[in-house]
């Protein structure tokens, strides 16, 4: 860990992912210092941006690390409230399937509702803020329809095709998708697409195909395979650019599907993501629970994909692990820089033409814009950051920043063929 090397303390999400990922040394190193620097409450408030407070909870115990009674009581507090809005939410996602398996739709869980019917024992070990679910893109239609009868209605009010056309038409083109909601206000999301189709391996209707029958709340339902489920948990890191809020939950996931080997081979995980392309993806965030932990029997498993890896392939993996380590100490890699490293005359095109189409367009497209836009630092604080960035590139930092798009974009290209054609 190499990034890590340095004589300045640690920062509060340094501290908190050491407990969640970390042995025991790593863990009690962590909340020594959260507890010298009154930093617990911050690494509360840090662990709910993450949605990780079931694994704070469980490794607080494993550890039999010991809270201030204030912060214990919010820590029960918290887990009371995430475990009662994940049954809410596991609950209308059964329900959402079920009528879609009746109406002959077939649909896949994967993520937070697949995980609780697939992975995690109950709905208390993982938070769950919305359903994901895959199906067949030409069930698109029905399953609108389907959703619409039992009260879903969607996130944005316009007709559906103009939303497949927003998606086309993004600066970064980007998965089929389209988001429902409850009238409880319970997110549902419907994918389609992935990237990549051609591969067959990591397609839509292989996955599909894969799927397990289980039950949730005694309803039958599809949750993705063990081998699926942790491809699109690699596929979701690479999505964000490896950010830390987004990396540190599916690490959490990853091990403990290491905790359920009875389930999978590593052997038969190490070809499916060589020849999907997640590889890189999928070694860095391997390697990077293993630092955690170095005695850890996923050893085996990235000696056994290292073996199938190019040194190239294996020199961007290490790129991809630091990268993570990077925004872990100074914050989440910033959208302009991202555009900087892969910069073209088509995607600035994009831009410019995505821009037209806010300003111009319904007031739906306006307020998801302002959505996105409410989470964002003022410009001028951006500038500053983005400057600061340019100010400390080095050849290393920029190979990080590389490896994180070229993995993003490799997936995209999916997406941009089956636009064009």
């Amino acid at each position: 860990m190499s990034t890590r090397s340095r004589k300045s303390p640690m920062t509060v999400a340094e501290a908190l992912t050491g407990i969640l990922l970390g042995n025991r040394a790593v863990a009690l190193k962590s909340s020594c210092f959260l507890q010298e620097h009154r930093l617990w409450s911050s690494a509360l408030d840090v662990s709910v941006l993450w949605k990780v407070v079931p694994r704070f909870r469980k490794q607080l115990e494993t550890w039999r690390i010991t809270l201030p009674s204030g912060q214990a009581r919010r820590l029960q507090e918290l887990s009371i409230s995430g475990t009662a809005r994940a049954m809410l939410v596991a609950y209308k996602g059964a329900a959402a399937i079920k009528a879609l398996t009746d109406a002959g739709i077939r649909a896949t869980a994967f993520k937070g509702v697949g995980l609780l019917a697939n992975l995690y024992p109950t709905a208390a070990d993982r938070t769950v803020g919305d359903v994901d679910l895959l199906i067949d893109e030409a069930d698109l239609s029905a399953t609108c329809q389907t959703l619409y009868a039992i009260g879903f209605s969607p996130q944005i009010d316009i007709p559906v095709q103009e939303w497949l056309t927003h998606i086309s038409r993004r600066i970064h083109p980007t998965h089929g998708y389209i988001v429902f909601m409850s009238d409880d206000k319970v997110e549902l999301d419907i994918h389609w697409r992935l990237g990549i189709a051609e591969s067959r391996v990591f397609s839509t209707q292989a996955i599909l195909e894969r799927a397990e029958n289980v039950l949730l709340f005694r309803t039958p339902m599809n949750a993705a395979a063990p081998l699926d489920a942790m491809a699109l948990t690699v596929h979701h890191v690479i999505r964000d650019y490896f950010r830390p809020g987004t990396t540190v939950k599916d690490l959490c996931d990853l091990s403990a599907w290491w905790e359920a080997r009875d389930r999978w081979r590593a052997a038969d995980m190490t070809a499916y993501v060589l020849r999907c392309g997640l590889s890189e993806a999928l070694m860095a965030l391997w390697s990077l629970l293993n630092e955690y932990a170095p005695e850890h029997r996923i050893a085996s498993g990235i000696a056994l994909l290292s073996g199938g890896m190019t040194e190239k392939s294996r020199a961007d993996a290490r790129h991809l692990k630091n990268l993570f380590y990077r925004q872990l100490r100074e914050g989440a890699l910033d959208p302009i820089l991202v555009g900087m490293v892969h910069f073209n005359v088509e995607a600035l095109m994009r831009f410019f033409k995505y821009e037209l189409k806010i300003r111009t367009r319904k007031t739906s497209f306006k307020n998801l814009t302002q959505q996105k836009n409410e989470a964002r630092l003022p410009l001028s604080s951006r500038l500053l950051r983005l400057i600061r960035l340019l100010a400390g590139m080095t050849p290393k930092r920029l190979a990080m920043y590389r490896a994180a798009v070229d993995r993003r974009i490799f997936f995209q290209g999916g997406y941009e063929k089956q636009n064009r054609e």
